[in-house]
Parts: structure tokens; C-alpha cells; sequence
């Protein structure tokens, strides 16, 4: 289930929510709770669609998100895994259906968005060259709809937008990611952004750099219009990491490039998530 990534989702569920103009703790710990649900049910319907595809077979450039190994090695049948797929997703839906009675039923967006993004990634979007889209709704666009919705009760354009800045960055993540199984995807007829830019003999590095180029000047954009306070520009501080992330990937060293960019994105959105806390409080 991979569960070190719910803490991909914690920064721009915060950060939903910090934008909201009511803060209800429980119904963001229960917005919480069902998004990690679904995203567990995602990782388990990955080791499935990979292992039914003949894909997952042990082998990866990687250590830290690597296929789960359990389905190759017989630990596990197919039909455990696809019930516990099941009932993660179960999970998540009846938190979220039960959100919108209490809140609103605005609450079904997020969920619907969660559900189709770790549905349509799993069953065709890896496959098709979609990947990118769906990661970037789920843990933009959906994380910060979890977190805003439940507590707003409402629905509004400023989330919708701020969204862009995590699922952005996140997106820049998970291209280096899959660069570094760019030989293993490529022969297994998979499509994703990572093996398009290496067939052009394009830098990763380089589209590293644009992504937080374009996500500073859209940072920028949402403080002229005033949908971000002045103060959430300090998630600057950030961008050492972002740096080291673009050294290493021009080096060659991808595996450590994504680390340092998976922590760019941690740190730049919970430094945002802070300012706007500071902004509540005062």
C-alpha cells in the first residue's frame, strides 16, 4: 500500500483547508481518513494492473516506489489483493458520501476526482501516457478540493487554482521517478512523459527547471489577484532543494533528483500551508 505516501497527501489537504473560510477539524481528519483509503486502494489496484499486464516482475531501477513483490512471489493472491483494492476504495466512498450528508454534497467532487484518477491511472492512463494528467489532478486539484470542500461547505475558484502549485510539483516528482525505469517501461510498451523527453535527448533537468519556474510565476499570479496572502512566498525557502534536485538529475544521479524533489514538494507546500496558518491565527 505504500503507506510512506500519505504524506504526499497531508501538505495540499492542509492547504485545501487553510484556504477555507471555516475550519471544521473533524470533517478534515474525516476527508483525511477516506483519501488515504482511496489512495492505499490506488497502490493496491497498481500491484494489479501491473502484475495482470505481465509488468510487474520484480525488476526496477528503484527502491523506494517500486511495485509490491508480494503478487510475483506468491505471498498473496490475486483475488486477496483485488478484495483489499475493493475495500479501500469502499472505504473512501462511504467517508466521502457521509461528508456530504453532514457538510455538503459538494463533498462527492473530491471523491469522484480520486476515484477517477486512481481508476483511469491504473487501468489505462500509465499505460497510455496519461499518467502525468492523473497524478496531477489527484494530489493537486482533488488533495485540496478533500480539504476545502468538507470545511467550506461551499465550493470556490480559489482552491481550484492554488491547486496548480502541488500538483505541479508533484507531477515533476513522478516524471523523474519514472526516469529512472525508463529502460524497463520502454520495452514493456509503457508511455509516460519521462520516455518522451529521453527519446528527444531533452534534460530532465531542464524540465525540472521550467515546472518551478512556472509554478513560482503562477505563485506570483495568485498573490496579485489576492487569492494567496504576500507571506505564502516565503515557500521560496524551498527552492534549495529544487537546485541540489536539478544538480543531481544533470549529473546523472535520477534516484537522488527525486528525492530531493519529492522534499521540494513536501517543503515548499507545508512552508505555504504555515504562512496561511500564520494568516488564520493573526
Amino acid at each position: 500500500m505504500r503507506p510512506f505516501a500519505v504524506l504526499g497527501i497531508i501538505p495540499p489537504l492542509l492547504l485545501g483547508f487553510l484556504l477555507a473560510p471555516s475550519h471544521d477539524i473533524q470533517s478534515f481528519i474525516l476527508s483525511f481518513v477516506g483519501t488515504t483509503a482511496i489512495l492505499f486502494g490506488t497502490h493496491l489496484h497498481n500491484a494489479i494492473s501491473d502484475y495482470v499486464r505481465g509488468i510487474d516482475k520484480g525488476e526496477t531501477a528503484k527502491a523506494y516506489t517500486s511495485a509490491s513483490a508480494i503478487l510475483p512471489r506468491g505471498l498473496a493472491t490475486l483475488s486477496e489483493v483485488k478484495a483489499a483494492t475493493i475495500l479501500c476504495y469502499a472505504i473512501g466512498t462511504l467517508i466521502f458520501i457521509y461528508l456530504s450528508v453532514i457538510c455538503t454534497p459538494l463533498c462527492l467532487i473530491p471523491l469522484a476526482i480520486g476515484l477517477f484518477c486512481g481508476i483511469s491511472y491504473n487501468e489505462f492512463g500509465k499505460y497510455k501516457g496519461l499518467g502525468e494528467l492523473d497524478l496531477g489532478l489527484a494530489f493537486g486539484l482533488g488533495c485540496v478540493l478533500a480539504g476545502y470542500v468538507p470545511a467550506a461547505k461551499s465550493i470556490s475558484l480559489s482552491p481550484v487554482l492554488v491547486s496548480f502549485i502541488p500538483g505541479s510539483l508533484w507531477d515533476a516528482f513522478y516524471v523523474i521517478d519514472q526516469y529512472q525505469d525508463i529502460n524497463f517501461d520502454k520495452r514493456l510498451g509503457i508511455r509516460n512523459l519521462a520516455i518522451t523527453l529521453s527519446g528527444y535527448n531533452f534534460p530532465i533537468s531542464r524540465y525540472v527547471e521550467f515546472i518551478f519556474f512556472i509554478v513560482l510565476i503562477s505563485h506570483l499570479f495568485f498573490i496579485l489577484i489576492n487569492l494567496l496572502p504576500p507571506s505564502t512566498f516565503t515557500a521560496l525557502f524551498a527552492a534549495p532543494l529544487m537546485f541540489l534536485s536539478i544538480l543531481t538529475c544533470e549529473a546523472g544521479d535520477y534516484r537522488r533528483g527525486a528525492v530531493y524533489l519529492i522534499l521540494t514538494f513536501g517543503l515548499y507546500v507545508m512552508i505555504l500551508d504555515l504562512a496561511l496558518l500564520w494568516e488564520v491565527i493573526m
